[in-house]
């Protein structure tokens, strides 16, 4: 009895919420987290389908093979977007397992959840800063690319401009040195 008492303080205590259904989905245990999270309390969760979550952002196909995972028996994890009860969304990462009784049959499911909207809303501003600076170093790119023709090209004739024509003798007068080799200019 110690032991029951112990664990269940030890899982309204825990920051992860965890949730406890029946295997049609309805809630019959949840902690503190899960309110915290979703908005709702146990009292609201208590024997309603946990679909009452559902955001609408997934398709049909998303929570056919999470139900036929957990079904068959193995364990779901995944990330999936919940309504919260004000109405706003929340991501949360998920693991769903099967539980079973002393017989091994398949009596309830449980779901440990993690709030990680935060943590996905800096996914995406890093990706998007990403974007930003990879547009910015090909703006930069090419801006130097035209500098170097710029500093190489005449701009009224784009011919090659003195400067080109002093490193090619100087390169050519090297050359003919080298191999003992006339030239002409």
């Amino acid at each position: 009895d110690d032991l029951i008492r112990l664990q269940s303080t030890a899982l309204n205590a825990a920051a992860n919420a965890v949730v406890i259904s029946d295997l049609d989905g309805r809630c019959i245990w949840a902690n503190r987290a899960f309110s915290n999270i979703s908005g709702y309390s146990f009292e609201e969760a208590l024997g309603r389908n946990l679909s009452f979550l559902k955001s609408g952002i997934q398709e049909q196909d998303f929570y056919k093979e999470l139900w036929e995972t957990i079904v068959s028996g193995k364990t779901w994890h995944g990330e999936i977007v919940n309504k919260h009860k004000l109405g706003n969304l929340f991501v949360e990462e998920m693991t769903i397992s099967p539980v079973y009784n002393d017989k091994g049959v398949m009596t309830n499911y449980i779901a440990v959840k993690q709030d990680i909207t935060i943590r996905k809303r800096m996914e995406l501003d890093l990706q998007a800063a990403n974007e930003r600076m990879k547009t910015q170093m090909q703006e930069i790119v090419s801006l130097q690319d035209k500098l170097r023709e710029q500093a190489i090209r005449d701009p009224l004739t784009d011919l090659y401009n003195r400067r080109i024509l002093q490193e090619a003798i100087e390169r050519e007068i090297a050359q003919s040195q080298r191999n003992q080799k006339e030239f002409c200019v």
